[in-house]
């Protein structure tokens, strides 16, 4: 598991949809701990045998993964021994939140279009929207984020 390190952050999800985070305290080829703020709005006590599935994010990729609940570690911050780890999936990482939406939006391509057009002075001059619409096409987009849409 050259993917994971210590004290990377991980989201982990019961059977029951509920996600939490926490962080990765130690790690196996086999297994992995975690602990939990208990301070955290979305903290959530497991139970050994249940079964959970992870994310683990690093910096340029996420791993998830299905894993089962062998012991829960006594301490002052709730942690976890989880083993039985499998279905192993690379996951997209994400600088930036996404949001589902769907609006209609009107768009070019045409880099011409681009690179000529100065949005602050041309989009004012009526010949300027008459030139833009012939290269506008309409979709939907689908959702929307800092770092762009789809």
């Amino acid at each position: 598991m050259d993917w994971m390190v210590l004290n990377a952050k991980i989201q982990i999800t019961d059977e029951e949809g509920k996600t939490t985070e926490g962080m990765v305290t130690d790690f196996t080829e086999k297994t992995v701990n975690f602990s939990i703020p208990s301070d955290d709005v979305n903290f959530k006590l497991f139970h050994t045998g249940e079964k959970i599935e992870c994310l683990v994010i690093g910096k340029n990729k996420g791993m998830r993964f299905d894993g089962v609940i062998l012991e829960r570690i006594n301490g002052p911050i709730p942690s976890y021994h989880v083993g039985h780890l499998s279905n192993f999936k690379e996951a997209q990482r994400r600088n930036n939140v996404r949001v589902s939406c769907s609006n209609l939006v009107y768009f070019t391509a045409d880099r011409d279009v681009i690179s000529n057009l100065s949005f602050m002075s041309d989009l004012n001059n009526p010949n300027a929207h008459s030139r833009l619409e012939k290269n506008l096409k309409e979709a939907i987009m689908m959702d929307l984020s800092a770092g762009g849409l789809k």
